[in-house]
């Protein structure tokens, strides 16, 4: 079984908090984000995978509404900050 992690971060002026299951496979980690706030958790339906490869950040941008963009953007930056990595 995968780490888990909590992680805050700024969303929109507010607070917001998340929780991210982090699975290592071979020459990739992927980390499968649970937002914390019901509203911003239904966003993220679908599309709440961010990817680590090669010590970088990688987000699904494709078809993606504003703020749902905005959202995973503001999870993925936080996330980066915390892994010391860069999107």
């Amino acid at each position: 079984m995968g780490r888990l992690l909590s992680l805050g971060f700024e969303f929109m002026g507010t607070r917001q908090q998340t929780l991210i299951r982090v699975k290592e496979e071979e020459a990739r980690v992927e980390y499968c984000i649970t937002v914390l706030n019901a509203e911003l958790e239904e966003l993220l339906v679908g599309n709440n995978i961010i990817i680590e490869e090669d010590n970088r950040l990688k987000i699904d941008m494709t078809a993606q509404q504003d703020e749902q963009a905005m959202l995973k953007k503001a999870i993925a930056t936080a996330l980066g900050k915390y892994l010391n990595r860069q999107l």
